[in-house]
């Protein structure tokens, strides 16, 4: 526990880096965004942000601690006008663990890719990393072009033949649409959502798991994770689940390395978004 604290507090990098977590069945994404970006928050002191790059608005705001007036959909029309971390500020939701979440508490258009393009940019000024939970489906602009931009991929897996299927989809996805390499920089959580589970699948889970052909870890069931009725903090975690998710995150930390120095995101001037599509494009063609 202390050498992984201490491998997630001594990382440094020579820009923002961005994790995309991603599943196309319910498998505790944002559960597991809010606790890995939360775990290496509070370790490393803050500059770590979580958001999603979903059509419609998700699930983070609400599983989020705090309940803020605006969120991700305000900030969509104005990230072209942020200059500072306090004016950034008004968008957020601060978390105890230092963290800081940009959800969605309220209706929102739906996020297409120059959205997230726009987003994204925005938060790379200010935090060293961001986190970012991800709807059901990896054809839509949104997931694609987060996909496009992304240094490393967590993806949940849960018991069940569905979550299983939903993860060899988000790799392949990761496979057609990912950064040259990213397909090499993918955990895999193997979790434990509270619900039943077959005895025979149980038995070869994480085998199973481990076929997929990335780093396996495994996590604990913990209450605090499945209860959505309730605002989640770190703090919630039962010690078992924080030494394991702390290996989850020294984990990626260290995938993180691996990443490229050079930005994947291009650094335009405030106003002028690049069209996600041609800007997936030409990443292809070079």
């Amino acid at each position: 526990m202390a050498a992984d604290e201490t491998a997630i507090r001594q990382w440094t990098a020579p820009r923002s880096r961005n994790v995309l977590v991603a599943n196309i069945k319910s498998s505790g994404k944002t559960g597991a965004s809010l606790t890995l970006g939360g775990l290496i928050a509070e370790t490393r002191g803050g500059s770590v942000a979580i958001t999603e790059a979903t059509p419609m608005a998700g699930d983070l705001a609400a599983r989020a601690e705090g309940r803020p007036t605006i969120g991700l959909g305000e900030l969509v029309k104005s990230a072209h006008l942020i200059r500072s971390v306090g004016e950034l500020s008004a968008f957020t939701a601060p978390q105890s663990s230092l963290a800081t979440v940009v959800g969605s508490p309220t209706h929102r258009a739906p996020m297409g890719g120059q959205d997230v393009m726009a987003v994204r940019r925005v938060l790379d000024t200010y935090y060293q990393l961001t986190i970012t939970d991800t709807a059901n489906a990896t054809v839509d602009m949104s997931f694609r072009t987060a996909l496009a931009t992304a240094d490393a991929v967590v993806v949940p897996v849960v018991c069940s033949l569905a979550s299983i299927r939903g993860a060899q989809a988000a790799l392949r996805a990761v496979a057609e649409y990912g950064t040259p390499g990213l397909l090499s920089r993918v955990v895999v959580i193997a979790s434990h959502d509270g619900g039943h589970e077959d005895p025979g699948l149980a038995a070869d889970y994480i085998g199973i798991c481990q076929g997929l052909g990335h780093p396996v870890l495994e996590v604990p069931f913990d209450p605090a994770l499945r209860n959505d009725s309730n605002e989640f903090s770190i703090s919630s975690l039962s010690k078992r689940s924080r030494y394991a998710w702390t290996r989850v995150a020294a984990t990626l930390i260290e995938t993180l390395r691996h990443a490229p120095a050079d930005p994947l995101v291009p650094n335009h001037s405030a106003g002028h978004t690049p069209n996600a599509t041609t800007y997936d494009n030409s990443r292809k063609a070079n």
